[in-house]
């Protein structure tokens, strides 16, 4: 399971509406990894949590699976569908 598979297993994991998620990753320089995160705007709020806990948890899960594989750096943003 590559990097955006396992970012859009966790966020499918606390979103139930599945149509309305996309998880992309973009190109950029070296040694990062860039994963664009869209969901309504409803669901932005069950994305990042209270103070953020939630967003902050799966960028440390994410980041962590990397450092196993691919060894690079991991940058995830939010953004509205």
């Amino acid at each position: 399971m590559d990097l955006v598979d396992f970012t859009k297993f966790l966020v499918t994991s606390i979103i139930k509406e599945n149509e309305n998620i996309l998880v992309e990753r973009v190109e950029n320089k070296e040694n990062v990894v860039e994963i664009h995160i869209k969901v309504c705007e409803e669901n932005m709020g069950k994305i990042i949590g209270k103070n953020g806990k939630i967003i902050n948890a799966i960028r440390t899960l994410v980041q962590e699976a990397s450092c196993l594989r691919e060894n690079q750096y991991v940058k995830i943003e939010i953004e509205k569908l």
